[in-house]
């Protein structure tokens, strides 16, 4: 299919001339190989050089073209030619994506970022990068250079960056109950290896993001739902108010009003796993890849749910201990039996540095103990050493393991 046929169904749909449906089904169709692999070859490059992202960014893409889109619904004036380009463009860039590989949920029009792709992975190793906040005209702000600073200031929200973290102090507007037919603007916060981040969201929600992570969310929450996507892992305080709110993941989403739980989704693990401390949740779930089906449950304090993403099914524990999930914003780790190889995922993650365990002997060894992390790392290898009988080797950013030889 060329381009061309593209954006004009594109277009018909923002226009009025296209149901939801019909364009669902046009989705859909990339379900067939050979129209995925003409419409792959089709789409030009200078879709994406002609957008406002130079380096593209394929998240804020998506978020534009749906936030665009609803726009349009509220306020069904027909679009200039110019502001129709505009929004193909944002279109080629998540249509592209689809063609890629992800899923295309057939809901991709509820104007929610439930359907966000997860995040591709950038060079979170290259030990110099600085944790960013990333405006919604693209702006990106050093928060390592901006301490004590007043980095935003506009008619609807100050955000202040201060030594315990990004405070956002919105107007009476970022908990309004309607539905602006204004383009919702995210920001994105964006924590590399080796660092912590504290965020107090504009509903006065805490965000503390680990390692690795990183958090979309509106400079305001109007309408009926608060709505985040997180890739990596967070702690949520939510204050609760007449909105739902929901953080989304990979297929996946988790819904409160007020409660406190942690989210694991790194891009790299096989699942996404949720702890609840206090509150109530709510999981949904695809649990169907060709059907895509729904799913719901509901956990309990205490409870941890676990999303399996290659077959996508959810199991549950309601019998963990949760301080060893939320102990790590106030650094320390807590393991209970866990083996070598997932200890050493964590702490690669924490320090920055790429861990190799030599022999699958030694990896599947297992450790309990509390570790703080505030120290060096050297002195944390040092406590596990003491129960794990290895050695240890530490080369530029490489830690190599090796068992004891006799």
């Amino acid at each position: 299919m060329k381009p061309k046929k593209i954006e004009t169904i594109i277009q018909n749909y923002l226009n009025g001339k296209m149901s939801d449906v019909e364009l669902s089904n046009f989705i859909e169709s990339f379900s067939n190989e050979e129209i995925k692999r003409n419409f792959k070859s089709s789409i030009e490059i200078d879709y994406l050089l002609s957008t406002k992202y130079e380096s593209v960014d394929s998240k804020t893409a998506y978020l534009d073209f749906l936030t665009q889109v609803k726009a349009k619904r509220n306020n069904p004036r027909r679009l200039s030619k110019r502001r129709q380009y505009t929004i193909l463009k944002y279109a080629a860039v998540f249509i592209g994506i689809l063609v890629s590989g992800y899923i295309f949920r057939d809901s991709i029009f509820s104007y929610s970022i439930e359907n966000s792709p997860i995040i591709v992975e950038h060079n979170k190793n290259s030990g110099n990068e600085k944790t960013t906040l990333i405006l919604s005209d693209g702006t990106v702000i050093n928060l390592e250079q901006t301490k004590n600073e007043l980095i935003v200031s506009d008619n609807d929200t100050q955000i202040q960056n201060t030594e315990q973290g990004l405070v956002y102090n919105s107007s009476p507007k970022s908990t309004s109950k309607e539905v602006s037919s204004e383009p919702l603007k995210h920001n994105t916060l964006r924590v590399p290896i080796g660092k912590v981040f504290h965020v107090i969201l504009p509903d006065g929600t805490k965000v503390w993001l680990n390692s690795g992570s990183e958090l979309i969310y509106p400079v305001v929450f109007s309408g009926k739902r608060r709505e985040v996507f997180l890739e990596g892992e967070g702690i949520f305080e939510v204050v609760h108010n007449y909105q739902p709110f929901i953080v989304k993941a990979d297929n996946h989403e988790i819904e409160v009003l007020g409660t406190i739980f942690n989210v694991s989704n790194y891009s790299n693990d096989d699942t996404i796993s949720t702890v609840l401390k206090s509150g109530s949740i709510q999981l949904n779930f695809e649990n169907d890849s060709f059907f895509k089906k729904r799913s719901h449950i509901k956990i309990k304090p205490g409870t941890m749910a676990v999303y399996n993403r290659s077959n996508k099914t959810m199991t549950t524990d309601d019998n963990v201990d949760v301080d060893r999930y939320f102990s790590w914003r106030d650094g320390v780790f807590i393991f209970k039996n866990d083996s070598l190889s997932m200890i050493m995922k964590k702490l690669s993650r924490y320090y920055n540095i790429h861990i190799v365990i030599d022999e699958e002997s030694l990896a599947t060894e297992t450790f309990s103990g509390y570790l703080n992390v505030k120290d060096d790392l050297e002195n944390v290898i040092n406590i596990i050493k003491r129960t794990l009988k290895f050695e240890y080797i530490i080369e530029e950013n490489k830690l190599t393991i090796n068992s004891i030889k006799n």
